[in-house]
């Protein structure tokens, strides 16, 4: 009765006998009386509560009935024939050629590989130049972009292109006039995109009949079809895209020595640059000027493919066909290709077969993605400076011209082009802003401004410092276009000339490291410095001085109450974090803050080993010495750089200083630097350049009250006790001799730990690996160097009799004549 009351429902609900009479007995008593009120609330809150698990069990009931009452309404044949077909489809899954993809570790699941010192070679600087090099053309459709096509042309004649295809679609700039000479020249061929084309023809014509179908059927066809100038190779790349390979400096040469005569294409994965904190356009070249990326291709992009395997081709990747092979393709990936092997597998909806899907797991699909496709790099200068991007944004998209037209943000301009109205004062308003607003979405945005705001910060990223094209080709690409070399804004942190808000805020960092008094000490603990022995003399040095010590954990670390409760009630505290905690530390005045640095080459090298014993980040199969290859260098780590890998760390946010690669490549640099307790538009004004980055950790460095060095513990911890007032332990251990406590030495998650105390011998007798140690911790060697100099005066100043430091790091010595030798460029 209650349920028929409560639900309303109007079927009957059965009871047995004895219990209906005692429900109807019941109800008509609660209905009688007005003393019962509470009582009926109480029985109906009950009763819908019951109301709506009965609703869900019967839903259930009826749901699991109609698919018993069709099953047994087929025949036995095809009952048969069902279950058939079910099993042919469940082999067919499970055979599927795709490899997996856990967001995470799955880039060290390919078969290891024995080390072999020419191998790496090629790997990092490439190898011996071949005899018969393939023509390699760029295919583009362009709108208004000429600023930037001589610039976009002549670096990519520096990497061996030979042939441009262009098409323009309704410029009213002077794009045909920079075009011209090249023309003239036979390097450029140029087509204007008209509004329809003839059926048959014979000529290449590209029209706007396919624009909404995201370059189906489009000029990259034309490309491929016609291919006037024969190339044995077509990038389909826009001119905001600079193709190069990582290792050496010819696109040829890697397409001739690493990709196999059978290999139809390659899908080569976006590197994002944001605008690198510039307003107004800089001077210089784009690849000069914009050194900052992002560490995901794009937030636009599908979660699982941006953060996957470097195994794991993503939906922002563009394509370089084999033109014999390809003979249609869209924006990001192929539709036909015929004669030639494929790596990627078929998507699966029939649009595209290296749209969605991961390469094959065939040995020739794994070997062909490791040696062709990853190593190629794509610069995406998806915005560049603010002034640049609306001009870029006022151009319109060729995809969705017609579709922003219904909405109202674009009209058709006089030449057939879709043109995007950008209103003066919202122009000026967006240029000259502090803060750009990031919470919107492009997609559900009907106006003009909000859709400009919306899509320049889904792509506005500099986060990671990426200097691969700029150290390649920046000097000869000044040369050819007379174009100055880095501006003020892009070593700001030198002189402190720019005045922006987001450098006046990184600049905040080391303003605030030098403190009036020392009443309490923080330890800044730079990964694999010899922290563990410095935390464990430092606990039994502040119970000799009767003071607290307090070793605070990450989760204490990031939260806000913790951390200040902590910090009041501890006089000398060790965190693992960077220099930019002092900003929210309380009572920072009266903190003395201090660090160590260790050997770059062997704190790197250290780094390496502590992650191959945690387990689950590294696979430890293979030769330790490919892995260690693969992560210090800057050509080969961004090949594995995703998201996800962060986010397997035991404290994700150290991934916020260079992103993953950052753990192994000029790590104490970012330290010193600043990025875990600053904005992002702070951190990317510190890493505009990588002389802007040293610059801010130089600052920072001599800012500190006590810098020390982990080849000279003894020494530095005499500094240390000295400035924090620990008198009795500085008289006993660095007077009179007299304690232990400097020799003491622990270690964790090493490979001293592991059983393996000799294992930097088999790194630092191999020149290619010294070379590539130094090419990614070159910075942190420079940092090093000035550490070992302000060392020297300190004790000279303390303790005259102490032995001299040496300006400069033996090994860093070593890997950059081994670098100078072996590269090449």
């Amino acid at each position: 009765a209650y349920l028929v009351l409560s639900c309303g429902r109007s079927r009957q609900i059965e009871l047995p006998p004895s219990k209906r009479k005692r429900a109807l007995g019941n109800l008509q008593g609660l209905l009688r009386g007005t003393h019962h009120r509470l009582r009926i609330a109480s029985a109906a809150s009950r009763a819908q509560q019951r109301c709506s698990r009965t609703r869900a069990a019967m839903m259930a009931r009826e749901h699991g009935s109609r698919i018993l009452n069709w099953w047994r309404r087929l025949r036995t044949c095809d009952r048969l024939a069902l279950c058939v077909a079910f099993i042919l489809a469940a082999a067919l899954v499970r055979e599927m050629p795709v490899s997996s993809d856990d967001g995470g570790t799955a880039a060290w699941d390919a078969p290891p590989q024995p080390y072999d010192a020419a191998r790496a070679k090629k790997q990092l600087w490439g190898g011996s130049n071949a005899t018969r090099l393939p023509t390699v053309a760029a295919c583009a459709r362009v709108r208004n972009e000429g600023p930037y096509l001589k610039e976009w042309i002549e670096f990519h004649l520096l990497t061996g292109m030979s042939h441009f295809y262009i098409f323009d679609d309704a410029s009213s700039d002077n794009t045909r006039e920079v075009l011209q000479p090249y023309v003239q020249r036979g390097i450029v061929r140029l087509w204007s995109v008209q509004e329809k084309c003839p059926k048959h023809r014979e000529e290449i014509c590209v029209s706007r009949e396919h624009d909404a179908e995201h370059g189906e059927r489009g000029f990259r066809d034309e490309c491929l079809r016609f291919n006037p100038d024969g190339a044995a190779w077509v990038a389909a790349i826009d001119v905001d895209e600079f193709l190069y390979p990582s290792a050496g400096t010819s696109l040829p040469q890697h397409l001739a020595q690493n990709c196999a005569p059978s290999l139809a294409y390659a899908l080569v994965r976006w590197k994002v640059f944001g605008s690198g904190g510039y307003r107004r356009k800089p001077a210089g070249t784009s690849v000069d000027a914009y050194r900052a990326r992002s560490v995901s291709d794009d937030t636009g992009c599908y979660p699982r493919l941006t953060c996957g395997d470097e195994y794991a081709p993503p939906v922002c990747a563009k394509v370089i066909a084999r033109a014999k092979c390809v003979q249609k393709q869209g924006t990001h990936y192929v539709v036909q290709a015929d004669g030639c092997e494929s790596i990627y597998a078929p998507e699966g909806s029939g649009r595209g077969i290296g749209k969605l899907a991961a390469p094959l797991s065939t040995d020739f699909a794994r070997s062909q993605h490791a040696t062709c496709s990853a190593p190629l790099r794509l610069n995406h200068y998806a915005v560049r400076s603010r002034e640049e991007y609306v001009q870029k944004f006022s151009r319109g998209r060729i995809s969705s011209g017609a579709r922003d037209t219904k909405k109202g943000i674009a009209t058709r301009g006089p030449n057939g082009g879709y043109l995007r109205e950008v209103d003066e004062r919202d122009r000026e308003d967006f240029i000259d802003a502090e803060v750009i607003p990031k919470e919107t979405r492009a997609s559900k945005l009907t106006s003009t401004k909000d859709l400009m705001l919306a899509e320049f910060a889904r792509r506005d990223f500099s986060t990671v410092l990426d200097e691969g094209a700029a150290v390649k080709y920046g000097a000869r690409l000044r040369d050819k276009l007379g174009a100055p070399s880095l501006s003020d804004h892009q070593t700001w942190a030198c002189s402190d000339t720019s005045r922006d808000s987001a450098s006046l805020e990184a600049a905040r960092v080391w303003h605030h490291l030098t403190p009036i008094t020392h009443e309490k000490g923080l330890f800044i603990h730079i990964p694999k410095t010899a922290g563990t022995s410095l935390n464990s003399i430092l606990r039994e040095a502040s119970v000799r001085e009767k003071k607290t010590f307090c070793e605070l954990s990450f989760k204490e670390l990031d939260d806000r109450s913790s951390r200040f409760r902590r910090a009041r009630s501890c006089h000398l505290v060790s965190a693992e974090t960077d220099v930019s905690a002092l900003l929210q530390w309380p009572s920072r005045k009266t903190v003395a803050a201090f660090t160590f640095l260790r050997d770059p080459l062997s704190r790197a090298v250290s780094q390496v080993e502590h992650h191959r014993s945690v387990g689950g980040r590294i696979n430890e199969q293979g030769d330790p010495r490919t892995t260690l290859v693969r992560l210090v260098s800057p050509n080969l780590c961004p090949q594995l750089e995703r998201d996800a890998r962060c986010r397997f760390l035991r404290h994700p946010a150290k991934c916020l200083a260079g992103g993953w690669c950052g753990l192994f490549q000029n790590h104490q640099t970012q330290i010193l630097a600043g990025a875990l307790h600053v904005s992002e538009e702070a951190r990317g004004a510190v890493r505009r350049s990588g002389e802007n980055l040293l610059c801010a950790a130089k600052r920072s460095l001599a800012a500190l009250p006590v810098v020390g060095l982990t080849e000279r513990l003894a020494d530095s911890l005499c500094l240390v006790f000295d400035a924090l007032g620990y008198h009795k332990t500085y008289k006993d251990c660095c007077v009179h001799k007299k304690c232990s406590l400097l020799d003491r030495r622990e270690t964790r998650h090493s490979g001293a730990a592991r059983g393996n105390a000799s294992y930097s011998a088999s790194y630092f007798s191999d020149d290619v690996l010294l070379a590539a140690l130094y090419e990614g911790n070159a910075l942190d060697c420079a940092l090093y160097a000035a550490a070992a100099e302000r060392l020297g005066s300190d004790l000279a100043k303390l303790r005259p009799r102490a032995a001299p430091v040496p300006a400069y790091s033996a090994r860093c010595r070593r890997g950059e004549l081994a670098l100078r030798r072996l590269r090449g460029y």
